[in-house]
């Protein structure tokens, strides 16, 4: 969003009885049609820039009863400055860094730039540097509000980054096998962590028939994937009559941790006749 200070064209004319008549083009100056909100005036005022003004070109028509032919000026070019924003990565880890960073389309004016967001964010006070390298430390969605404040003239703009924070994965607990060992033999390590838990997965139509999995594969806290694979043999004995099935409902009864993000999704592995 733009919210620059006015844009103001004026001319110096001189005669008796003159109007004014004020001219945008869109297209390079090939066609011209009349300015929004078009002043009669010697001056034309833009009093909210956007970056869809950048580039248009104005013009005004001078007419009047001395001198009696009309007169046009030339064309004046409107540059509009934005400021576009990006981000290392979409999602993240909590107490993991995500470096945010603003870019000027226009070498003049120069900006300075503050970055803030709310508790948690890692920016709920305000951070100034750009790029700026930010570590959030609680799980949630943020949205990061940039001000770009040029140096001169006062033109401010505002614009927002939305970042995804997962929750970051605690190992509750961790084995060896065998423990101990001598010196030179292998070992085994495994670690349990509580991103996704194991569970049940209840099979029917409010029917009490479970079916117990576990996770088909886990990867990191940005990309963890619980599967359950179900066969038509098993759904036939849970009473599920052949036909699609257009829903899938699932009871949570505990977690080791909040769970956010999540998504779930249905598929078949092969169509069997």
């Amino acid at each position: 969003m733009f919210e620059c200070i006015k844009c103001n064209f004026s001319v110096s004319a001189t005669g008796s009885g003159l109007t004014y008549q004020w001219q945008v083009s869109t297209n390079g100056g090939s066609t011209w049609a009349s300015a929004p909100g078009t002043s009669t005036s010697s001056s034309y005022v833009i009093s909210t820039l956007t970056n869809s003004l950048d580039q248009n070109k104005y013009r005004v028509i001078v007419s009047g009863s001395s001198p009696c032919t009309a007169v046009t000026s030339n064309a004046v070019t409107l540059s509009v400055t934005g400021v576009s924003i990006g981000s290392s990565a979409s999602t993240v880890c909590a107490n993991s860094n995500v470096t945010l960073t603003a870019t000027s389309t226009s070498s003049s004016p120069s900006f300075t730039y503050s970055w803030s967001s709310t508790s948690g964010s890692g920016a709920s006070t305000p951070i100034t540097t750009n790029p700026a390298v930010i570590t959030p430390t609680v799980a949630g969605s943020y949205t990061y509000t940039l001000t770009a404040t040029a140096t001169s003239g006062g033109c401010v703009i505002t614009s927002t980054q939305g970042v995804t924070v997962n929750p970051q994965p605690a190992i509750t607990s961790a084995t060896a096998t065998p423990a101990p060992i001598c010196a030179g033999s292998t070992i085994s390590l495994a670690a349990v962590i509580n991103a996704i838990g194991t569970g049940n997965a209840t099979l029917g139509t409010q029917s009490t028939t479970t079916l117990t999995g576990g996770p088909y594969r886990g990867g990191s806290c940005t990309a963890n994937k619980t599967q359950f694979l179900i066969t038509a043999s098993e759904l036939t004995s849970a009473g599920i009559n052949p036909g699609n099935i257009n829903s899938l409902t699932f009871v949570t009864t505990s977690t080791g941790s909040a769970l956010a993000n999540f998504s779930i999704s249905m598929a078949h592995s092969s169509i069997q006749t």
